[in-house]
């Protein structure tokens, strides 16, 4: 079925259970494909009547399971951004989504195996998970640092973008300042700052930098 992004259909129009259904791939690739399709986009352009459909639907567990190294990059793609739109339309779906596991795939779809779509989507979706403040913690556990620091510099300017909103996300927690100077994310954040030409990545950036920064001087001056 047609779709133009960023105009969401009205959620009326599907039978949202049965398209979940469809998501474990029993019926055959090619439902399973169209189905993902229609709930990410409902997902991730949709408003928050949508996605309270899609969520009341049980879609939260078997995307998760889509990110798993089973599925093709399309499929992983389509399932990572629509648990990036859940999670940023409501922030129990971010709870939610963390709960089914999600964060440890999310965290492996960053790495140099995964086509650029993949891992701009993967990075979105970790963004606005980290605003919960334990799924922050989980994140940086994971590994996300490291990862997330390294789509700054080999990334495109998208992957690169929603890198720099998942680390300014990630060092809002005082936490984790420690995790970013152990991998020497000072020089990686300075130097991809300097050498941004999109305002909103040099904001994420700079925003991020304070942060450590801040947080760092409170642990020392405080213990």
């Amino acid at each position: 079925m047609p779709m133009m992004m960023g105009a969401p259909l009205p959620v009326s129009m599907f039978n949202l259970p049965l398209l979940v259904s469809k998501l474990g791939g029993n019926d055959g690739a090619e439902d399973q494909r169209n189905a993902l399709g229609i709930i990410s986009h409902l997902s991730f352009w949709g408003s928050g009547e949508r996605v309270a459909a899609v969520t009341s639907a049980g879609a939260i567990p078997p995307l998760v399971q889509l990110l798993g190294s089973g599925s093709a990059a399309e499929v992983q793609e389509k399932a990572a951004q629509a648990l990036w739109g859940l999670s940023r339309v409501d922030a129990m779906n971010a709870v939610a989504i963390a709960a089914a596991g999600a964060i440890s795939p999310l965290v492996q779809l960053l790495g140099p195996g995964s086509p650029a779509g993949v891992r701009e989507k993967a990075a979105g979706a970790l963004e606005t998970l980290a605003k919960n403040r334990e799924n922050a913690v989980t994140i940086v556990a994971a590994g996300a640092i490291p990862a997330l620091l390294q789509l700054l510099s080999r990334g495109s300017s998208a992957e690169a973008t929603s890198a720099a909103a998942a680390l300014w996300c990630l060092s809002q927690n005082d936490e984790n300042a420690a995790a970013f100077a152990a991998a020497g994310a000072f020089p990686l954040l300075r130097a991809s700052r300097a050498m941004a030409s999109f305002l909103r990545l040099r904001w994420f950036l700079l925003a991020a930098i304070l942060a450590i920064l801040a947080a760092l001087y409170v642990k020392v001056v405080h213990g």
